[in-house]
């Protein structure tokens, strides 16, 4: 099974190099995105959004949410969420943050490393 990595740039020389081991999730979803701001802040976010789940950002934790079935996911999801509501953060900001989880969420779909999304998850309306 190929281990679910974040975080290092680079890390696959050749796109065969990726299937041979190590899966730099992240990179490999901040590489799709064409601005150069929108990579910055999605890394950003999805960040911030590991270290409430888990108080620290790490590998294994990034590893460990994958793992989760989807009911326990979209609970930590709406946490969040909550948390970001009472923050009074701009709608612009909480939703892009949530943004940044569903494409990192729906990447790993893609991918076939897990099965479900966060459909269920809305962004904040009007």
């Amino acid at each position: 099974m190929t281990d679910i990595i974040l975080g290092n740039p680079g890390s696959c020389p050749t796109p065969f190099a990726c299937l041979s081991g190590e899966l730099d999730l992240l990179e490999e979803l901040l590489s799709s995105k064409r601005s150069h701001q929108t990579r910055r802040a999605y890394e950003c976010d999805l960040k911030d959004f590991f270290r409430y789940i888990a108080g620290e950002y790490s590998l294994s934790i990034v590893q460990s949410f994958f793992k989760l079935n989807r009911f326990a996911a979209i609970a930590l999801v709406m946490k969040y969420k909550a948390n970001l509501l009472e923050k009074k953060l701009k709608e612009t900001t909480l939703n892009r943050r949530l943004a940044a989880i569903k494409a990192l969420v729906n990447y790993a779909r893609q991918l076939g490393l897990i099965e479900w999304t966060l459909v269920e998850v809305r962004e904040r309306e009007n």
